[in-house]
């Protein structure tokens, strides 16, 4: 397990240990995350490590009231990030990585404003390793930008051709590839009718980003790659799939565009 303790001063972007993570949600009640982010996610604690854990807590400054009462003690400004999770009108759930390897942040809005949860997965004999938790807290304009900062290697203006592949084996490279099966994704660009940047991409894929906003009236799906070449967006037009160049400005514009629309049909549907 790692060090109980919370992190950093700052009341907008703290960082808690998975011990000290595991007791403050076990102490809000109402807000049901998924997982990596549960109470029950990870190995149990004792109540020796849960009581040591509590302790760091209050020790940290992010605990700074004396009530007794983890969530009524916790600070105002992250008491209230982790309440927007609780019944918020937007969540947009993020995965980065490849395989079982994985960046996980789930970005929640309930009027205006927003909070953030996020960690690192990664596989391990017998299960899943947990890396520590991130709570953000941030206004609705924030969002877009938040959701893309998870994206690394993003800077630079792109000075690449739009790419148009088609969809059948491409979207059967980049699932294999999501999924860590390098052999499968080499064995489809061996084809002798795969074009040439289908073969490049698989060759170069570092990392797929899935974004997933979500409301009461649906989910929209937006998909990334990181290549050696930078990073582009997936997206069928036509029945083939259209990979574009994107740089972190593109990309905040294009997911802010796509938060605004959801943000139009559900006022709309209200």
């Amino acid at each position: 397990m790692s060090d109980p303790g919370a992190g950093r001063s700052s009341p907008r972007r703290v960082e808690f240990g998975a011990d000290a993570w595991l007791v403050l949600v076990a102490a809000v009640p109402g807000v049901r995350l998924p997982a990596p982010f549960r109470a029950e996610d990870g190995p149990a604690l004792s109540p020796e490590q849960q009581e040591a854990a509590e302790r760091a807590l209050r020790a940290s400054g992010v605990v700074p009231g004396t009530g007794g009462d983890l969530l009524a003690d916790l600070h105002p400004s992250l008491r209230t990030s982790l309440l927007v999770h609780a019944a918020p009108q937007l969540v947009i759930t993020s995965a980065v990585g490849l395989g079982g390897d994985h960046r996980i942040a789930r970005h929640a809005m309930a009027g205006p404003l927003a909070s953030a949860v996020s960690r690192r997965q990664r596989p391990v004999e017998g299960g899943l390793q947990l890396g520590p938790v991130t709570l953000s807290t941030m206004s609705r304009d924030d969002l877009a930008t938040d959701v893309v900062r998870g994206l690394e290697g993003l800077s630079g203006r792109p000075d690449r051709q739009v790419l148009t592949i088609d969809a059948a084996e491409a979207l059967a490279v980049v699932r294999a590839l999501g999924e860590g099966k390098l052999g499968v994704a080499l064995a489809i660009v061996d084809g002798a009718d795969v074009p040439a940047p289908l073969d490049r991409l698989a060759g170069g894929l570092r990392s797929v980003a899935r974004i997933d906003l979500t409301t009461a009236q649906g989910t929209r799906v937006l998909l990334a790659l990181a290549t050696e070449d930078g990073w582009w967006t997936a997206m069928m037009a036509f029945g083939d799939l259209e990979l574009r160049p994107v740089d972190e400005d593109a990309l905040v514009v294009e997911l802010a565009s796509a938060l605004a629309g959801t943000l139009v049909r559900q006022a709309a549907g209200a």
